[in-house]
């Protein structure tokens, strides 16, 4: 609904000479609005385009149809669409302008849009955390890989497993391999359009969290990797 009144109160959608492209979202608007407070709307109309069922969209609209097709469980709230679209290079740099510019201001103030602010609180962020990853932590814990009540890994544990599987499996599985990847995704953490939002004990606590994410997602990665690579190998 936030994203058609905006789309809407464009002059263009207003005067007769939308066509193309323009026309299209300004007649959707128009004929859509009781979609409000709803992205499935929107993203049936994104995917319904002849350009998304091909194999050529590629660019900004592969951007667009690729969200679409994996975000449409994000039906019910506008801040999906507008978390992707403020993520885009475009609207980090002051470069964007014209209609970009515009989409990217309308977001970044808008993110309040269907009952959600821009930025999730702390708290909501551990229980997304704990939601997402309660079935891994779980596994972990059996494994001996994760001991649940210090909320630390057992490396010695982590590596003895390591070393029963095949070399070629682990060969690019390090402490620094491993630390360089962490590293990297706590660094998109920091730059995140949200960071500055938290209280110095709340970063205290998420990044104490992430970067536990981060070393089991690395890992994970990176074993998954080596068992390409030794199925590869084992297949040549």
């Amino acid at each position: 609904g936030g994203f058609c009144d905006w789309v809407l109160s464009n002059p263009i959608c207003s005067s007769q000479t939308a066509s193309g492209r323009n026309g299209d979202i300004c007649a959707w608007c128009s004929g859509q609005q009781q979609a409000a407070g709803r992205n499935g709307g929107f993203c049936d109309w994104v995917l319904s385009n002849p350009i998304c069922s091909t194999q050529t969209a590629s660019g900004r609209n592969g951007d667009i149809c690729a969200w679409c097709s994996g975000q449409q469980q994000a039906a019910g709230r506008n801040g999906g669409f507008c978390d992707w679209v403020l993520s885009l290079p475009a609207c980090s740099s002051q470069t964007a302008s014209g209609r970009n510019g515009d989409i990217c201001a309308w977001c970044s103030g808008q993110q309040q849009a269907a009952g959600r602010n821009a930025c999730p609180t702390a708290q909501e962020i551990l229980d997304d955390l704990k939601m997402e990853y309660e079935t891994d932590v779980c596994a972990l814990s059996v494994f001996g890989w994760l001991d649940v009540n210090s909320q630390q890994w057992n490396k010695d544990v982590i590596k003895e497993d390591l070393k029963t599987l095949p070399p070629q499996v682990t060969a690019g599985i390090s402490e620094e391999s491993i630390s360089e990847c962490v590293m990297a995704q706590l660094e998109e953490y920091t730059n995140h359009q949200c960071a500055n939002g938290f209280s110095s004990e709340e970063v205290a606590t998420l990044k104490k969290y992430l970067t536990g994410v981060a070393e089991y997602e690395c890992l994970k990665d990176q074993l998954e990797e080596g068992c390409e690579a030794y199925l590869n190998g084992t297949n040549n």
